[in-house]
Protein backbone atom coordinates (compact mmCIF):
# COMPACT_ATOMS: atom_id res chain seq x y z
CA UNK A 1 0.00 0.00 0.00
CA UNK A 2 1.39 3.38 -0.97
CA UNK A 3 0.48 6.55 0.90
CA UNK A 4 0.53 9.96 -0.70
CA UNK A 5 1.33 13.42 0.60
CA UNK A 6 0.13 16.73 -0.82
CA UNK A 7 2.96 18.83 -2.17
CA UNK A 8 2.93 22.61 -2.38
CA UNK A 9 1.74 22.42 -5.98
CA UNK A 10 -1.34 20.38 -5.07
CA UNK A 11 -0.03 17.22 -6.77
CA UNK A 12 0.23 14.08 -4.64
CA UNK A 13 3.59 12.32 -4.46
CA UNK A 14 4.58 8.93 -3.11
CA UNK A 15 6.15 8.83 0.37
CA UNK A 16 8.41 5.94 -0.50
CA UNK A 17 9.49 5.63 -4.11
CA UNK A 18 11.99 2.83 -3.54
CA UNK A 19 10.87 -0.64 -4.57
CA UNK A 20 10.69 -3.32 -1.90
CA UNK A 21 14.06 -5.07 -1.59
CA UNK A 22 13.34 -8.65 -0.83
CA UNK A 23 14.39 -12.13 -1.70
CA UNK A 24 17.51 -12.87 -3.69
CA UNK A 25 18.07 -9.32 -4.91
CA UNK A 26 18.21 -7.95 -1.36
CA UNK A 27 20.67 -10.62 -0.25
CA UNK A 28 22.88 -10.12 -3.28
CA UNK A 29 22.93 -6.38 -2.70
CA UNK A 30 23.96 -6.87 0.92
CA UNK A 31 26.84 -9.15 -0.10
CA UNK A 32 28.01 -6.69 -2.76
CA UNK A 33 27.91 -3.94 -0.13
CA UNK A 34 30.09 -6.00 2.22
CA UNK A 35 32.55 -6.78 -0.58
CA UNK A 36 32.85 -3.09 -1.46
CA UNK A 37 33.40 -2.15 2.17
CA UNK A 38 36.12 -4.78 2.48
CA UNK A 39 37.85 -3.54 -0.68
CA UNK A 40 37.65 0.11 0.36
CA UNK A 41 39.13 -0.68 3.79
CA UNK A 42 42.18 -2.28 2.18
CA UNK A 43 42.50 0.50 -0.38
CA UNK A 44 42.33 3.24 2.26
CA UNK A 45 44.92 1.45 4.39
CA UNK A 46 47.22 1.11 1.39
CA UNK A 47 46.81 4.74 0.35
CA UNK A 48 47.40 5.97 3.90
CA UNK A 49 50.53 3.83 4.18
CA UNK A 50 51.78 5.00 0.80
CA UNK A 51 51.27 8.62 1.81
CA UNK A 52 53.11 8.10 5.11
CA UNK A 53 55.98 6.33 3.32
CA UNK A 54 56.29 9.31 0.96
CA UNK A 55 56.35 11.80 3.85
CA UNK A 56 58.79 9.81 6.01
CA UNK A 57 60.88 8.10 3.29
CA UNK A 58 60.30 4.67 4.84
CA UNK A 59 58.98 2.74 1.81
CA UNK A 60 57.40 0.11 1.96
CA UNK A 61 57.02 -0.15 5.76
CA UNK A 62 53.82 1.88 6.20
CA UNK A 63 52.36 0.66 2.92
CA UNK A 64 52.51 -2.93 4.17
CA UNK A 65 51.26 -1.93 7.62
CA UNK A 66 48.37 -0.01 6.05
CA UNK A 67 47.37 -2.95 3.87
CA UNK A 68 47.45 -5.29 6.87
CA UNK A 69 45.47 -2.90 9.07
CA UNK A 70 42.96 -2.29 6.28
CA UNK A 71 42.56 -6.03 5.73
CA UNK A 72 42.05 -6.62 9.46
CA UNK A 73 39.45 -3.84 9.65
CA UNK A 74 37.78 -5.17 6.50
CA UNK A 75 37.62 -8.73 7.85
CA UNK A 76 36.14 -7.49 11.12
CA UNK A 77 33.50 -5.49 9.26
CA UNK A 78 32.79 -8.45 6.96
CA UNK A 79 32.39 -10.79 9.94
CA UNK A 80 30.04 -8.40 11.74
CA UNK A 81 27.97 -7.90 8.60
CA UNK A 82 27.67 -11.62 7.92
CA UNK A 83 26.70 -12.33 11.54
CA UNK A 84 24.06 -9.58 11.37
CA UNK A 85 22.61 -11.14 8.22
CA UNK A 86 22.65 -14.56 9.81
CA UNK A 87 20.93 -13.26 12.94
CA UNK A 88 18.15 -11.43 11.16
CA UNK A 89 17.71 -13.90 8.32
CA UNK A 90 17.74 -10.98 5.88
CA UNK A 91 20.29 -9.28 3.70
CA UNK A 92 19.93 -5.98 5.54
CA UNK A 93 21.02 -4.78 8.97
CA UNK A 94 18.30 -3.71 11.42
CA UNK A 95 16.26 -0.65 10.49
CA UNK A 96 18.30 1.66 12.72
CA UNK A 97 21.55 0.43 11.16
CA UNK A 98 22.70 -1.50 14.23
CA UNK A 99 23.53 -5.15 13.98
CA UNK A 100 21.49 -7.61 16.01
CA UNK A 101 23.54 -9.77 18.38
CA UNK A 102 22.58 -13.14 19.83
Amino acid sequence: MESTVETGSGHPRADDRRPHRGGEVGRAGAYVDLALQFSVAILLGALGGYWLDGRLATAPVFLLAGVLLGAAAGFLNLYRGLMAMRGTGRGDPDEDGASRRR
